[in-house]
């Protein structure tokens, strides 16, 4: 913690990372921002079988805490979420659990821990 940063700071951009979802969404952003992109669609959270309730859930729970937070924007009818004004905040953090994780909501796309996919040397016996 930075001297001049408060304790709930703190708490509150822990608390924005605290959920798998919000997680996956804020990761989501950093990895678009890198691609050179600013937006993300909310649809492309909707993974699987219960894809349809992640979505309704982002939408009614995650991401409305996240706008709170200011750490992203929705535009509801586009069905886009982008970075808000304060998530460069989170940045350090989100690279942070890149490095030294194995969150499947932080990997990058393609990781054997994103896919849930052993090494191949594994595959192999």
């Amino acid at each position: 913690m930075n001297s001049g940063e408060t304790a709930s700071v703190v708490d509150e951009r822990l608390d924005a990372l605290g959920n798998t979802s919000r997680r996956t969404v804020l990761h989501s952003l950093l990895r678009e921002r890198r691609d050179g992109g600013t937006t993300i669609d909310i649809d492309s959270f909707r993974q699987g079988p219960t894809g349809e309730e992640q979505v309704i859930t982002l939408g009614h729970v995650h991401l409305p805490k996240l706008v709170d937070m200011g750490f992203v924007v929705v535009d509801g009818e586009a069905r886009q979420v982008a970075p808000g004004e304060r998530f460069d905040e989170l940045v350090p953090l989100l690279e942070h659990l890149e490095m030294e994780t194995n969150d499947p909501a932080v990997a990058t796309p393609g990781d054997a821990e994103a896919t849930n996919e052993e090494p191949t040397e594994s595959r192999s016996r």
